[in-house]
């Protein structure tokens, strides 16, 4: 606070200052309720516009996900589905969603851990239906801290229509497999909206006994599997 040493004590206001005597001399300060207005770059708009658009982008979607893989997930699935978004290098929805590629719905239980050979699906995009081809060379390999001797797969696929922000779903899956015998193909069939949009595939790896579902964290793998356009 600036000192007013003046031989001629002033008390009072004199334009945008106020002069004070108090238990420790002459003080000055500015008026009480002035303010200096603070600009908001460019930049700092761009950026506010962006995470808004991304999080109405994401929420839905993160809402679906969570749904489906319940409490198989982790507490920072969302902050890292926004962080892979910020990523693109444009705002198009399809940049956008295919950087979440490859994401696990939890960072412990990680999908390439029991799964090394995952497949490139082959994809086929019909009038009515998304088909999903996946040729396997090998079993899963679960922890031994569970009892499991069977698997399945369970594939949802999402679809965002085309200028609309609701997404629809559906979802196929195989029969309960032993380990010991696995197929080497896979063909999985979606029924789609109609018209273009894009659709993202999330990958559902689920151990299991004669009893079905384990219903463990061990025994789960949730992650996206692939992102395209239908």
């Amino acid at each position: 606070m600036a000192k007013n040493e003046s031989i001629f004590p002033f008390r009072g206001t004199l334009g945008k200052m106020v002069f004070t005597r108090g238990k420790y001399g002459d003080d000055v300060r500015a008026k009480r309720g002035t303010y200096k207005p603070v600009t908001i770059n460019e930049t700092l708009k761009a950026n506010a516009n962006r995470s808004a658009m991304l999080n109405g982008l994401a929420s839905p979607l993160y809402q679906l996900l969570c749904m489906h893989s319940a409490y198989y997930r982790d507490g920072t699935a969302w902050a890292r589905m926004l962080s892979a978004l910020r990523k693109a290098k444009s705002d198009n929805r399809v940049d956008l969603l295919q950087q979440l590629r490859g994401m696990d719905m939890h960072e412990k239980y990680l999908m390439n851990r029991v799964w090394p050979y995952i497949p490139s699906p082959q994809i086929q995009v019909g009038s009515k239906q998304l088909n999903v081809g996946m040729q396997v060379c090998s079993a899963p390999s679960f922890s031994k801290k569970i009892r499991t001797n069977v698997y399945r797969y369970h594939l949802t696929a999402y679809f965002l229509p085309e200028s609309e922000n609701q997404w629809q779903y559906d979802t196929a899956y195989t029969e309960w497999m032993p380990y010991t015998s696995y197929e080497n193909a896979y063909d999985f069939c979606f029924d789609k909206p109609y018209g273009n949009g894009v659709f993202l595939l999330v990958m559902k790896l689920e151990a299991g006994d004669e009893r079905g579902a384990l219903g463990v964290m061990e025994s789960v793998r949730i992650g996206v599997f692939e992102v395209g356009e239908y």
